[in-house]
């Protein structure tokens, strides 16, 4: 099984890096696999904690952190010898999507950002479509605009202004206090969690 490395952009970047890895205590663990499939850990983070213990990462066939989520259950089915387990849950968990699109077809189409919002500024973060926070929605039948895309870039995160917010406006925000933000000026429509998407 191929091991690929994720990209690491966000290493020594305050603004993303919020984390530090302790190898020290990683290797007290004496751990027998190291999963980081989700992940933006560097080419050396890669190659030390490959001294500690077999480690599988992120490949760069996505951004960070911006792995499907049927390739990440993939991915660890191999790695732990269940292929077969890993290919059922993938496989229940698609229809159970599919069967939510069915019944509601009206999410087909519609744009829509997950973003967060903390209050008080000019911006609000939004994640883009390869995040697993949109996919999630994308895979209900949403779509995520392009332009916020291409705000992105080839990140899975993103910021943008009131005034940037205009030519991108979704049709739906989803987000904790995303629904109290103004976009463009127009108040911006949320979603309600629906116990049946469950």
């Amino acid at each position: 099984m191929g091991r690929g490395r994720g990209r690491g952009r966000h290493a020594g970047d305050p603004q993303h890096d919020l984390r530090e890895l302790n190898f020290e205590k990683i290797a007290g663990l004496r751990p027998d696999l190291i999963l980081g499939v989700y992940s933006g850990i560097t080419d050396k983070e890669y190659e030390t904690l490959s001294k500690i213990a077999p480690t599988v990462a992120q490949t760069d066939d996505y951004v960070d952190f911006g792995v499907p989520w049927q390739d990440m259950t993939r991915t660890v089915g191999r790695a732990l010898g269940r292929s077969a387990r890993a290919e059922k849950l993938v496989d229940e968990l698609e229809g159970r999507f599919a069967g939510l699109r069915e019944q509601n077809p009206g999410f087909a189409g519609k744009s829509l950002a997950v973003a967060t919002y903390s209050g008080g500024g000019e911006e609000a973060g939004f994640f883009a479509s390869e995040d697993p926070r949109s996919r999630f929605f994308t895979s209900l039948g949403f779509v995520v605009p392009p332009a916020l895309d291409e705000i992105a870039g080839d990140e899975f995160f993103g910021r943008i202004s009131r005034e940037r917010s205009t030519c991108s406006t979704p049709t739906c925000w989803y987000g904790t206090s995303c629904s109290t933000w103004k976009v463009g000026g127009l108040p911006s429509r949320a979603i309600p969690w629906s116990s049946s998407w469950t």
